[in-house]
């Protein structure tokens, strides 16, 4: 079994553990290094990204992989007691450029009728995507991360209606079977999606550097990459938990959030009640695609590790790598 590293007392490493999975503090990696992922962590709920994606990317067969919380400084990061709680265990977005990361993951924003210009800390995220992108850093951009990366790398324009919320889970057909990050996936992947804002369907088809690779009536285009494969957009979540859409929409009604509509497929007979939710329907095929996410970072690492020990010209080996 894969093994999580985790700075210590991460306030994620409990819920890992309640998965079954093993957890090592980040100073313990000894042999072989794991995978570095870095997670830009925006989500209104930080520990759960950290807990989810882990997760997710945990299996019998799948690589060690250590992750490294980045965000905002703290005067632009919402006060929250959850953001609280992380704050000791969250690396500046002015380091990560420093920590040698083999990928790295931009997560969602609650925000999203915010213009991607006017959030506080846009210009500290703008040098971390531009960052990424020089040194050609495997990333994984997830529902407002997706836009947020679509907006800069592309200019695709996001439109947000803050009436009309996609919430639920959906089968979304894979239009590029043949494509590695959907190898195994047999023509669909359900995804749970949790969000008002959408990315112009026909900037992202149109758009001769992305690839669609799997969409749905509801959604739209769900799952996008680029040309050169250095970063998959997932316009939803496919790392939530059961639990994760249901939290969100009783959260939503006990604030009074106008328009509220109780998500499509989460819970029996779509009678919302904490003790009715369907079980994951996603599960299987979210795992899938993160396993392939990760073996396109692994096979990105060994790439760079060939290119430096490499002599350019010369075919012989370095002195370093």
């Amino acid at each position: 079994m894969s093994v999580i590293y985790l700075e210590e007392n991460h306030p994620a490493a409990q819920r890992l553990l309640d998965n079954g999975i093993q957890v090592e503090k980040s100073e313990a990696v000894f042999g072989a290094p794991p995978l570095r992922i870095g997670v830009i962590n925006l989500m209104p709920k930080p520990v759960d990204p950290i807990g989810d994606f882990g997760t997710l990317f945990a299996g019998q067969n799948a690589p060690d992989i250590e992750i490294i919380d980045f965000g905002p400084s703290a005067e632009l990061y919402t006060s929250t007691p959850e953001k609280q709680r992380l704050r000791a265990h969250l690396n500046s977005l002015f380091i990560l450029q420093d920590r040698n990361l083999d990928g790295v993951i931009l997560t969602g924003f609650g925000k999203e009728e915010i213009s991607f210009e006017e959030i506080d800390f846009w210009h500290e995220v703008v040098p971390v995507l531009d960052h990424v992108k020089e040194r050609k850093i495997p990333m994984l951009a997830s529902c407002w991360g997706s836009h947020a990366a679509l907006h800069h790398y592309h200019g695709i324009q996001k439109d947000c209606d803050m009436t009309d919320k996609i919430s639920g889970a959906f089968a979304q057909k894979v239009t590029a079977p043949h494509h590695p990050l959907m190898k195994g996936l047999d023509g669909h992947v359900t995804m749970p999606v949790s969000r008002y804002g959408r990315s112009s369907d026909d900037g992202i088809e149109s758009n001769p550097n992305l690839i669609v690779l799997a969409k749905s009536p509801e959604t739209g285009t769900a799952i996008v990459t680029d040309t050169q494969g250095d970063v998959l957009y997932l316009t939803g979540h496919p790392e939530y938990n059961k639990h994760s859409l249901p939290e969100e929409y009783f959260r939503d009604l006990e604030a009074g959030t106008p328009h509220l509509r109780v998500p499509e497929n989460i819970f029996q007979n779509d009678v919302a009640s904490r003790s009715n939710i369907l079980p994951s329907s996603w599960e299987g095929t979210a795992k899938v695609l993160g396993q392939n996410w990760l073996k396109a970072v692994s096979e990105r690492k060994q790439s760079r590790y060939q290119e430096r020990v490499v002599a350019p010209g010369s075919g012989n080996l370095a002195l370093s790598a």
